[in-house]
């Protein structure tokens, strides 16, 4: 069978070309043992898919113990939340994010694994990458079958980002993966804004459907409704959107309270998700000193510096030239795409500003760069000559993978000496060296959920001898075995306690 001629000039494919070579740049941390940067939130994601695995998923919430009844009542990386069997739940967001993966590999009958996960959310960060191609090129009116130079590099940017290299790969997590949907949702509300005939209901419930899908995963679904907000107030959208969008948001949120209350109890849950906001906003801490406020913005600009240096540089060239070029004038369907693509962000971060300071927050707005990027470069397009299109893309793909690797060394170490398979190593030892029924401890070690994952097993936080025999008892537990952990992470059996054969 002959290839059609020019299949291979189409956008979507050379794209996809691209996204398999930003592949190549990441083989190196692709499949290796979980380590730093984050990546306890992937330990996590395999943590509460397990649960599922061994517990059932009805109705779908994020457990955080293993099965053995030694592993029962301990809290790792979890909420304070329990049921009666002694499992703790983690009830930030909304289970989406896990239940997609959960159900896919269920269905291809894949165990769930780092790798697993790594593929799944790569093949989202293609996704992102062709609908914010779709994006610029609707903003334009250009075709998708042949290549729109703007639309191209916005895609360029969003895949080679030295950020999204690593979080679309290596960190599964809601606040990631929401973003592909977020993607996905702007290009719909664009495509309505800008063209009358898509405003029929059918199109009117997808876009609600998707934002009740996108709250079901990530708090940032109900701050998409803020510029939505705004347009319907300046008459540019019609009530049944607005009607759609907040009712998906709604439910998403009521569904959520419902499955989550059942655990135990409304007033709980509600204590327990007020407690988590109070701390992912830094309440506490802006109360007692106002300037906190500014040194939690700082770090959460740091953030942006730390994974997106590149690209906010790449965006202020293009500012700077399109003022002098006195093209720096944005048209009404433009005005749109970029109050789409950063309030919800900018919404998302005042209101979590705390946990901004995870760098992995941080891919909120790339979103909104790919975009004004793609904007930049047509307003700019008449003063660039074919030889500078050529050499923007390349050497920002070269300015951001050096970024990349920078950060996120190959090899054995990372940039800091700390040897990746130093979890791995911990938890296996932890359990090949313990049975089920023990009660596992590590003296003087945060057991972070890497090392859960590798242990399989759940690892109980005391230092005193009277305190863990008064929990065995508590629980109906006999034995304990007690790890010690050097500080070059050399790892022993520091103790065995069998309450049976001490009576």
């Amino acid at each position: 069978m002959q290839i059609k001629k020019g299949i291979l000039k189409h956008p979507f494919i050379i794209i996809t070309a691209l996204f398999f070579l930003s592949v190549l740049v990441r083989l190196p941390h692709i499949d290796r043992p979980l380590s730093k940067h984050h990546e306890l939130c992937t330990a996590n994601a395999i943590r509460f898919i397990s649960f599922w695995d061994d517990n059932g998923s009805n109705p779908p919430i994020l457990g955080c113990n293993h099965t053995n009844k030694a592993d029962k009542f301990i809290k790792n990386y979890s909420s304070n939340i329990k049921d009666e069997y002694g499992n703790y739940y983690y009830i930030s967001f909304g289970p989406f994010a896990y239940l997609l993966p959960y159900t896919i590999l269920k269905a291809l009958s894949i165990k769930v694994s780092a790798l697993a996960l790594q593929i799944f959310n790569l093949i989202f960060h293609l996704i992102s990458a062709i609908f914010i191609y779709k994006i610029i090129s609707t903003l334009y009116n250009s075709s998708f079958k042949e290549l729109f130079f703007p639309a191209f590099f916005s895609s360029v940017t969003y895949l080679f980002a030295p950020g999204n290299l690593w979080f679309h790969c290596n960190i599964y997590v809601p606040e990631i993966f929401s973003q592909n949907l977020v993607i996905i949702t702007s290009f719909y509300l664009l495509s309505y804004l800008q063209n009358s005939k898509e405003r029929n209901w059918l199109f009117t419930c997808l876009i609600g459907f998707m934002i009740f899908i996108i709250t079901y995963t990530d708090w940032i679904g109900i701050f998409m409704l803020v510029p939505l907000l705004i347009l319907y107030a300046k008459r540019k959208l019609d009530r049944k959107l607005i009607f759609t969008a907040t009712t998906g948001s709604l439910l998403a949120i009521a569904l959520i309270l419902f499955q989550y209350s059942s655990i135990d109890g409304f007033d709980s849950l509600i204590n327990t998700m007020t407690g988590r906001y109070i701390e992912r906003a830094g309440i506490n801490s802006i109360t007692n000193s106002p300037s906190s406020f500014f040194i939690l913005s700082t770090k959460a600009i740091y953030t942006y510096i730390t994974s997106y240096l590149t690209l906010i540089l790449l965006g202020l060239v293009l500012v700077f030239l399109s003022v002098r070029w006195k093209t720096f004038k944005f048209s009404l369907n433009e005005k749109y795409a970029t109050l789409l693509t950063v309030l919800p962000a900018f919404v998302y971060y005042f209101i979590f500003i705390d946990a901004a300071g995870h760098d992995y927050y941080s891919i909120k707005g790339a979103f909104f760069l790919s975009i004004i990027v793609g904007i930049l470069i047509h307003k700019s397009s008449l003063f660039l000559g074919k030889k500078i299109k050529a050499f923007l893309p390349l050497s920002f793909l070269i300015l951001s993978v050096s970024q990349y690797y920078y950060i996120n060394r190959p090899g054995e170490y990372s940039y800091n000496g700390f040897r990746y398979d130093t979890y791995k190593k911990l938890g296996e030892f932890i359990g090949q060296n313990s049975t089920k029924d023990e009660v596992i401890i590590v003296k003087d070690l945060d057991c972070f959920p890497q090392i859960l994952v590798y242990a399989k097993r759940n690892i109980l936080h005391y230092t005193n001898e009277k305190e863990i025999i008064q929990y065995l008892k508590k629980h109906g537990h006999n034995k304990v075995v007690i790890f010690e952990v050097s500080d070059e992470y050399e790892i022993k059996i520091l103790k065995r306690i069998d309450l049976e054969s001490s009576s």
